[in-house]
């Protein structure tokens, strides 16, 4: 899907973005249309808020690459990033019509076997089944019948890699484990190996 092929929605939209490679990109897309953008962000207990920041780093490096200003991020603090948490406050603000449409990065997760262990979202990422990019009246999932392999071409297609990735973060390491890697990533976790897997890092 490059950015001629995007699903753009001209009504009031709001982004997810977590400050991982998917959604950067994401944002990216959406910007590069000159669209006004409502950035949404849930900053999780669970992962010391760590990507509270890491998503207002991407949202500044889209807004300076694309030099589209036109953006609106909100930053919400919840005990996790689970999806449950992610949409809760954003169903209130569908419901009194503030937003017309929520778009996400999902994407597919690669193949099984791939990385040794599992990530707890099997059924919402099997890469072997084609989902529907608007799954109910409000949300589009653009990316998810593709997975981070895919990600990482479209990052190299629009010359990505040196200036939008950098600034992404994709570890999930949880605040209850030892060794906390601080802004970097554990290389660990699911999300870590996942990263490795698509960008070779």
């Amino acid at each position: 899907m490059t950015l001629e092929e995007f699903p753009y929605h001209d009504k009031q939209l709001v982004a997810i973005v977590s400050g991982g490679v998917d959604s950067a990109l994401l944002l990216y897309y959406l910007l590069m249309s000159k669209r006004k953008v409502n950035v949404y962000t849930t900053a999780s207990e669970k992962t010391l808020y760590k990507n509270a920041v890491t998503a207002a780093n991407v949202v500044r490096k889209c807004m300076e690459i694309t030099n589209n200003y036109q953006v609106n991020h909100v930053i919400s603090y919840q005990p996790n990033g689970s999806i449950e948490w992610v949409f809760k406050p954003l169903v209130p603000l569908l419901n009194n019509n503030l937003y017309d449409s929520v778009y996400t990065g999902i994407t597919a997760n690669p193949p099984e076997g791939t990385i040794p262990f599992k990530s707890g979202q099997e059924n919402e990422r099997d890469p072997t089944v084609t989902k529907d990019i608007k799954p109910n009246p409000y949300v589009i999932q653009p990316f998810i019948n593709y997975d981070k392999k895919w990600i990482f071409e479209m990052y190299k297609k629009y010359n990505l890699i040196e200036t939008l990735f950098p600034v992404t973060r994709s570890c999930e390491h949880q605040a209850d484990q030892p060794n906390d890697p601080g802004f970097g990533h554990c290389g660990k976790c699911w999300w870590c190996k996942e990263r490795e897997w698509a960008f070779s890092v």
